[in-house]
Parts: C-alpha cells; sequence; structure tokens
C-alpha cells in the first residue's frame, strides 16, 4: 500500500527558489506540493536506477509536448525539486475512472466522458504517438465539471521511439501485442484500441458490447484500425434505438389501413413538418453557441495561447448542459447529443491550432520569466495579460 501524509522537507536541497512546500505523498512515484496558493505533481522515478531517471526525462520530453483539454498539462523538469529529480505537471483534483464509476453517473455522463476520452487519444495518434498503458487508473475525473484528463505517459511510445517496449504496460490493460515485443517491435493505434475495449465495459457494463469484443480482440488486424472508426461504431449503436423507434411509428402508421389515405398523409405531413422544425431550431442553438465560442478563440489579442482558450471550450459546453435541460423529448435529446459532439469536436481542433505557452517554453520561444508568469495566471484561473518583464 501506498504511504500517504505530509513529509519533512529534506534539510538540504537546491529548491529555496521554486517555493515547493506542504508535500504529500499520494503514491510510490508522485508527490501534491503547493507554490503560490495553488497545488502541482511532482512525478519522480520508479526506484533508485539510472534507467529509471532516463525514462523519467524522456516520459517528460514526450508530454512537455501535449496540449489538449483532455490531457494532464506537464510544465517542467526539475533536477533539484525537493523529492530530487521530477516532471512538474498539473495536479488534478478529482477521482480516478474507477473510483466515479462506483459513484454510479447518469449514463449521459458516462457518454460525455467516453466522448473526450476518446478525443484525447485520438490527439495523441495524431501526433504519432501512443499511450500503451490506458487504464482506468490512468483516467481522472475532474471535481469541477466532471471533464476527463488522460495521465501517465510512462509507457508512452512515439515514431522513433521503442525503449517503452522493453517494459511493457499494465497486465489486463495493454495490448498482448505490447508484452509480445519485448525487443522493440513496433505496436500500432491499435494496440490502444485494445485498451479503450476495456475502458468502454466498464463505462457500460450493459451496452456496447459487441463494440468493446471487437477492441479487445488479441488479433491487432480485428479491432477496428482507428479511433474514428471506434468513434462511428458507438455513434451507429447510439442511433440504433432511434431508427428501430421510428421503423415503429412506420409500421404502426402502415397498420391504420382503414384510415382515409388523405388523412393519413396530411398528419404524416405534419409530424415531419414539426419534427423538422424542432431539428432545426436545435441545430441553430448549438450553432449559435459553437460560433459564439468561435468567435472568442478567434480574439488572439486576448486568447493568444491555448492554455487561455480553455475557458471558452468549458464555456460552450456549460452551454450545452444547460440549454439540453430544456429539451424533454428522448429523440430530440439524442439530435441534440449528435449535433454537440460533432461540434464539440470542431471546437477542439479549434483550440489546438492556437499556440501553447507551455510548447513555445520548450522550444526556447518564451523566457523563462514568461512561461513562470503565464502559468501563474494560468492557474490562477486569470484572464490573458501581456507579460511587461520584470
Amino acid at each position: 500500500m501506498c504511504e500517504s501524509g505530509q513529509i519533512k522537507r529534506p534539510n538540504k536541497t537546491h529548491d529555496e527558489g521554486l517555493g515547493f512546500h506542504d508535500l504529500h505523498r499520494i503514491s510510490s512515484t508522485t508527490w501534491r506540493a503547493t507554490r503560490d496558493g495553488k497545488y502541482w505533481l511532482l512525478k519522480t522515478a520508479r526506484g533508485g536506477e539510472a534507467s529509471s531517471g532516463m525514462l523519467l526525462r524522456r516520459e517528460y520530453e514526450i508530454a512537455c509536448n501535449l496540449q489538449h483539454p483532455f490531457i494532464a498539462t506537464t510544465f517542467n523538469f526539475l533536477e533539484d525539486s525537493p523529492v530530487g529529480a521530477a516532471i512538474v505537471m498539473e495536479y488534478v483534483e478529482g477521482l480516478s475512472l474507477r473510483r466515479f464509476v462506483e459513484t454510479d453517473p447518469p449514463k449521459i455522463m458516462r457518454r460525455k466522458m467516453l466522448g473526450q476520452i476518446l478525443d484525447a487519444v485520438e490527439y495523441l495518434h495524431r501526433k504519432g504517438m501512443l499511450h500503451n498503458d490506458i487504464k482506468p487508473e490512468n483516467i481522472m475525473v475532474t471535481t469541477v465539471g466532471n471533464d476527463i484528463k488522460l495521465i501517465d505517459f510512462g509507457f508512452a511510445e512515439n515514431d522513433a521511439d521503442y525503449l517503452n517496449k522493453r517494459l511493457g504496460g499494465t497486465a489486463g490493460s495493454s495490448a498482448p501485442e505490447v508484452f509480445d515485443s519485448p525487443d522493440g517491435g513496433s505496436s500500432t493505434a491499435s494496440a490502444d484500441i485494445y485498451s479503450l475495449g476495456g475502458i468502454i465495459r466498464l463505462l457500460f457494463p450493459n451496452k456496447y458490447g459487441a463494440i468493446a469484443r471487437k477492441c479487445l480482440r488479441n488479433d491487432p488486424q480485428r479491432r477496428y484500425a482507428d479511433i474514428e472508426s471506434l468513434r462511428q461504431a458507438v455513434s451507429r449503436a447510439d442511433r440504433l434505438p432511434y431508427i428501430l423507434v421510428a421503423a415503429g411509428v412506420i409500421a404502426a402508421l402502415s397498420a391504420i389501413s382503414l384510415m382515409p389515405d388523405y388523412v393519413r398523409q396530411r398528419k404524416a405531413d405534419s409530424e415531419e413538418d414539426a419534427l423538422e422544425a424542432m431539428v432545426g431550431q436545435i441545430r441553430q442553438d448549438m450553432t449559435a453557441f459553437y460560433h459564439q465560442a468561435e468567435d472568442a478563440l478567434a480574439d488572439r489579442e486576448h486568447i493568444p495561447y491555448m492554455e487561455f482558450a480553455i475557458p471558452v471550450r468549458t464555456g460552450f459546453v456549460n452551454n450545452y448542459y444547460e440549454y439540453r435541460k430544456t429539451i424533454s423529448d428522448d429523440n430530440m435529446l439524442y439530435v441534440c447529443d449528435t449535433i454537440y459532439a460533432r461540434l464539440v469536436t470542431a471546437l477542439g481542433e479549434k483550440l489546438g491550432e492556437i499556440p501553447s505557452f507551455v510548447q513555445l517554453h520548450s522550444q526556447g520561444v518564451l523566457s523563462d520569466d514568461e512561461e513562470a508568469f503565464y502559468t501563474d495566471l494560468y492557474l490562477s484561473e486569470m484572464p490573458y495579460t501581456p507579460y511587461q518583464g520584470q
């Protein structure tokens, strides 16, 4: 069992200028620390071997280039933190996905989380990266907003990296081929899709069974080829009840053979017109929310960096949930959710077009002082203010 509780700071460190204090051990390799009134996560190497330190540095080099609203942000690598060499990461206040599911969240929230997980993994794959260890413990659900954050890239792999293959992932979560190629053989996106099968089963024990089974096939060639194929399969499964309802309505109308043809036709036309009007109104309202967020993201004078754009996306999501409360018809709720899924993905792509100050700092474009200034603003949930120098 992992230790927990407050520790005394070592007598000799080189951290006097970094200001971390009130350290609490979360696991054998992670610590929660306080600085400037905010929580941070410090992640250290496994054990004391030199190779562990190399892997920690490698994890930082992979994760520091990832900027996505559903992936925990990596800020810095410190050789002399209060707990030794450590990655400085965003501290995610919340529960692991496994523990959150134990609270029995509603189906609509589970569906939202699945969409966010697919968004995050698809982002990794587009950047030529694999996570290789997607499991409920590596997916956090935030206390505020119930959004997901993908964490722990210790087993992640990019196109030019095979050291991971000598480490493997987690038994029961990672794909078989991750363990079957210890000599450096390359896995593909289907390795993460295998892991997603387990996530789907956890979120939906009584739904998407065929989809989860296809994800979990031992032969990578028989799984879904990519995240988009998996997403489409889920979307088709979601549409099936609506299609069955529509088919039942059509069958029932056809069975009323004694009703005069012209009355039947007029009723069908009226219902179709009403349905089309309702769908059109939902599409119009949701699109208005999207354009409002899109216009805000286009204002680079106030939102020049991705980190300051994330609240805009959160605002769009909040507008969607408030609007959804006004709809009582189940079929229209499905229409609303379908439109939302498309628009929130488009908004995520817009977010990805905005440069990140963390990434610019890692590339040497921004100075350490600028990066620290913007980090403090972001973590304090303050709006963007141009850096004026010391």
